[in-house]
């Protein structure tokens, strides 16, 4: 559901429907075999008199269920009409020949085969989705991919949100429409919705991650091109603060939030003046120094990391700190060969 104009009905005419295909939901830690009940009844529902299969492109069986290992319905989307049909009689007959006494299922399957021509109808439109994601997959799946501009501590408030809104359509909460079983979700109501109640959390800028002591394996930094130009000034002594700084910042940057938050060319650019007061600030001193060139490059180093910070993004970040701004002067030596520390 995608654009203006669509819905999603729940229990219309099954599970979910939409304008174009039919689902039957399963949950189930079972394995989905040849003669799994959940298969059977869902035949059954397709080929009730009340439904009107020809409405809809497909009909989909989603399932939790994993077919079995071997099993023939990992074939199913191969097989033509007639052959789902064959292999439906197979089970059938097979589910006869392994029981003196027929089962539930075994009753279903009969009442599924027993009109073989409404049977023929629907083949050819049905499809089984299996291993699909259980409840909480989902939403896990939907918290790291579908709200990226949320801060992480509302994401699970927006997510209810949204739950909590699909539910309030439902018969069971509107209590002036006791006799309607069925409801519907438009895609217009649920963008609306989900617009509302994102903004409300996107309102709130990010907050830089408090920054963490931790090892630093140096010897996996040693052919940086940054630590090659702090090496160039004699300036070892900052390895550790440098690879940390530089660790702290590509941290933020490939952070899902951050990315969605912080468009790339507000970084790009950001980086860019860096690069550009790096290279004046260089020639400048390049210009007045006469005093030891090694020492005057580490005074040009320390000032330039204790320098003025400037804001980066402020509708978005909250502020940046030293180690972040710092870790972008880094990068910014990493990437670009002819910025460097050394004042000749």
């Amino acid at each position: 559901m995608s654009e203006d104009g669509q819905k999603v009905l729940i229990e219309f005419d099954g599970d979910i429907s939409t304008s174009t295909n039919q689902f039957e939901v399963k949950k189930s830690n079972s394995k989905l075999t040849e003669s799994s009940i959940n298969l059977w009844k869902t035949l059954k529902n397709w080929l009730q008199k009340g439904f009107d299969a020809s409405k809809y492109h497909g009909l989909i069986l989603l399932t939790t269920q994993t077919i079995s290992k071997g099993s023939l319905l990992t074939k199913w989307d191969d097989l033509k009409t007639e052959e789902r049909l064959d292999l439906l009689k197979n089970i059938y007959a097979k589910a006869l020949d392994n029981s003196s006494k027929k089962s539930k299922v075994t009753k279903i399957m009969e009442e599924v085969l027993k009109n073989e021509e409404d049977l023929m109808q629907i083949l050819p439109k049905i499809k089984i989705a299996s291993n699909q994601k259980n409840t909480q997959k989902l939403i896990d799946y939907i918290e790291g991919n579908k709200c990226l501009s949320i801060p992480k501590r509302y994401i699970k408030n927006h997510i209810n949100s949204l739950i909590g809104f699909i539910w309030s359509l439902s018969p069971l909460e509107n209590k002036n429409d006791d006799l309607q079983s069925s409801w519907e979700v438009t895609y217009e109501k649920f963008r609306s919705l989900v617009q509302a109640s994102a903004s409300q959390y996107r309102t709130e800028k990010i907050v830089l991650k408090i920054k963490e002591e931790k090892e630093i394996e140096i010897s996996k930094y040693q052919d940086k091109k940054f630590i090659f130009k702090i090496n160039e000034i004699g300036y070892q002594e900052k390895h550790i603060e440098a690879i940390s700084d530089y660790i702290y910042t590509l941290d933020h940057l490939f952070d899902n939030t951050f990315k969605y938050r912080v468009p790339n060319e507000n970084i790009a650019n950001y980086k860019n003046d860096l690069k550009i007061n790096i290279e004046a600030q260089r020639s400048i001193r390049m210009r007045i120094s006469n005093t030891d060139k090694i020492m005057a490059s580490q005074t040009f180093y320390d000032e330039t990391m204790i320098s003025t910070l400037t804001p980066l993004s402020p509708e978005a970040i909250e502020q940046i700190n030293l180690s972040f701004r710092n870790g972008l002067i880094h990068l910014v030596l990493e990437e670009n060969e002819n910025i460097q520390w050394r004042l000749w």
